[in-house]
């Protein structure tokens, strides 16, 4: 009650219902899509509370810094990829040392648009790591164009991990 949501009138026992006009049907959820949001911005908030649905407009404020290698060690591997590189994914299967998934999303501006990749290309994750002497994230992949269906490219990519956006 005395935080942010507090004093932008969230009570304990509000439903959060959605965000900018967007259904929100879990925390992670949220906290995905909040985590896109630059501050200050105005966003809207749709919450039910008392059965009765309120609308709240509340000002969203500088997020902490949260060091990387805390963030590797709490979160998982498609949501790091989701706020890091803008790739949204669909897991689907997991074989010894892989992971594959279905690109739900590609976020433009992120360094995942830069690569061609379109929703419904599958995606094989090979590694994604911190390299805390450089204070770089690690992502190698491998994917297919869903169309084309045929070619096979391999990428690899090291970013800089000094950020403070993730959750």
């Amino acid at each position: 009650p005395s935080g942010n949501a507090g004093k932008a009138g969230i009570q304990p026992g509000d439903i959060l219902k959605k965000i900018d006009g967007i259904a929100i049907t879990s925390i992670s959820q949220a906290q995905e899509h909040l985590s896109w949001k630059r501050f200050p911005q105005l966003i809207e908030l749709e919450i039910e509370r008392n059965f009765q649905v309120k609308k709240i407009l509340i000002c969203t404020k500088k997020r902490p810094y949260i060091p990387v290698e805390e963030v590797f060690e709490k979160d998982i591997e498609r949501k790091i990829i989701t706020l890091i590189f803008g790739l949204e994914l669909d897991y689907y299967a997991k074989k010894m040392l892989t992971k594959k998934y279905v690109i739900k999303k590609v976020y433009k501006g992120m360094p995942g648009f830069q690569f061609d990749l379109g929703e419904g290309d599958p995606i094989v994750v090979h590694d994604l790591r911190y390299n805390p002497e450089r204070h770089t994230v690690v992502f190698i992949f491998r994917y297919m164009k869903k169309e084309l269906g045929i070619t096979e490219r391999g990428i690899g990519l090291e970013l800089n991990a000094e950020i403070n956006t993730i959750l």
